[in-house]
């Protein structure tokens, strides 16, 4: 029979987070059903242009910048058109959202951050950021894996939804 001392089983729970966290690497898989409908009525015409930038850097998946806008981008188009808002190449309203990740002493690259703008044609905007975790840890601080679709759609949910509920600013009330 073979014995495995503390450390070693230490050690062997540390190489297999370590793997766990190896499925970051990729663009978060995003569903614009799981986002809150937004129908932005103070805005007209109700035609947006849509910008998304990934700026992260310390991240793991930072490499997959396309891929991560592109998925962020088809979220947020079948949000806003769920809300009857159509997204458009060129627009006199402008939605812009910049990914980068969320500073943190304690979180280096483990949170993602969205800032977002939503720009009137006639000069008004609104801006806001949001922010979710992809990484649990546990209280001595090794990793315990998280999910990284989920702190995208946290942050993105929380932009909306503070974007819905102040919308009126857009027009001065």
């Amino acid at each position: 029979m073979r014995r495995i001392s503390p450390s070693g089983a230490l050690f062997g729970v540390m190489l297999s987070l370590a793997g766990c966290s190896s499925a970051s690497k990729k663009a978060p898989e995003l569903d614009g059903a799981s986002l809150p409908e937004v129908k932005f009525q103070a805005l007209s015409p109700r035609v947006v242009q849509l910008s998304v930038q990934n700026r992260r850097t310390v991240n793991r998946e930072a490499g997959n910048a396309a891929e991560v806008e592109e998925a962020v981008r088809r979220a947020l188009t079948s949000a806003l058109e769920r809300g009857g808002i159509k997204v458009k190449e060129t627009a006199s309203n402008k939605f812009n959202v910049v990914i980068s990740d969320y500073p943190s002493r304690t979180t280096q690259g483990e949170c993602v951050k969205v800032n977002t703008e939503l720009r009137a044609k006639w000069g008004n905007s609104l801006v806001t950021e949001g922010f979710g975790c992809h990484t649990l840890k546990h209280l001595i601080g090794f990793s315990l894996g998280g999910d990284l679709s989920e702190a995208y759609r946290q942050a993105l949910s929380m932009t909306l939804e503070y974007l819905e509920n102040n919308q009126m600013k857009l027009i001065g009330r």
